[in-house]
């Protein structure tokens, strides 16, 4: 009996082993193979080998090699394999074997399009599990980010703790000197113009909140430099001149802004550009996917 009964359990075991296993290979699969879709104009459909029922193209869907896709009347979609993006507008039926090899021969070279491929199918990590980046009681300052923020009015916020709570927030140059700013509020926030403070660009601080009678219960120390508006018009201009950006939507436009503001650490800044798409796409998932990996890298 008890030989029947470990062989039943040695089995059941084995059965749910090789299916986890199966369904984790085929997640993986699916999120390695196919190129991704940037933008979509009009009317786009396809259908994958036996599925003939349509389905629409939308901004951050994976279409695999084997999909066939449909290009209405006036319509366009952009593709985004590896590094290289595609505008397809022709009208009339397309098999995506051969468009992915179009984009590789054809498509622009872009770090939007090599960013863009590389948040395919990204899944952020539900960030409701812990409070901040520490234990329960723990604050997380979420502005401003790391790197470099504009050089005019400022508003800090942070994870709020329970209710009641009064919080202190130190800005500093050096640890061993006086705070340019210790101020205490009951509420996650505080605004300043640091322009009043004698704060000049080039000048890099550090700012750590905790709460006002435990100095234990803290965030951590967010380093940043201030800067001119010169450095975000500058990045402008040079995407001005880009024909990538001239021909994309104005969601993708805001994305490769973020894209390229990250690179020069306006990170604060880039936040701002994947905000406002999110806004202006709507059910975007594309943007969704891109936003949370960058969030990702800011250590959110």
């Amino acid at each position: 009996m008890k030989t029947a009964i470990s062989k039943l359990v040695a089995f059941v075991l084995l059965f749910a082993i090789t299916n986890i296993h199966s369904f984790s290979q085929s997640i993986n699969l699916d999120e390695a193979s196919g190129c991704i879709v940037s933008d979509v104009s009009g009317k786009v459909t396809f259908t994958e080998p036996g599925n003939p029922t349509p389905k629409s193209v939308t901004a951050g869907m994976v279409l695999s090699d084997d999909a066939t896709v449909v290009v209405g009347k006036k319509a366009n979609f952009t593709l985004v394999c590896d590094d290289r993006s595609l505008a397809v507008n022709k009208k009339g039926t397309h098999q995506m074997a051969m468009l992915s090899k179009d984009v590789q021969a054809n498509g622009v070279t872009s770090r939007f399009a090599k960013m863009a491929f590389a948040a395919k199918g990204f899944v952020r990590t539900d960030s409701t599990k812990k409070k901040a980046w520490g234990d329960k009681d723990s604050i997380l300052i979420n502005f401003p980010l790391k790197g470099k923020i504009l050089l005019n009015h400022v508003t800090f916020n942070w994870t709020a703790l329970k209710a009641g709570s009064t919080y202190k927030l130190i800005v500093y140059q050096n640890s061993k000197e006086a705070p340019i700013i210790s101020a205490t509020t009951s509420v996650a926030s505080f605004s300043f113009d640091p322009t009043q403070l004698a704060i000049k660009a080039g000048q890099v601080c550090h700012a750590q909140v905790m709460l006002d009678k435990d100095s234990k219960t803290t965030s951590k120390v967010v380093s940043f430099t201030f800067v001119t508006s010169n450095e975000p018009e500058s990045i402008l201009a040079t995407l001005n001149k880009d024909n990538e950006y001239a021909k994309a939507s104005p969601t993708q436009k805001l994305l490769m802004e973020a894209i390229e503001f990250e690179s020069k650490e306006l990170n604060a800044t880039a936040t701002e550009r994947y905000q406002k798409a999110m806004k202006l796409g709507g059910n975007n998932e594309l943007t969704n996917q891109m936003y949370a990996a960058f969030l990702e890298r800011m250590g959110k």
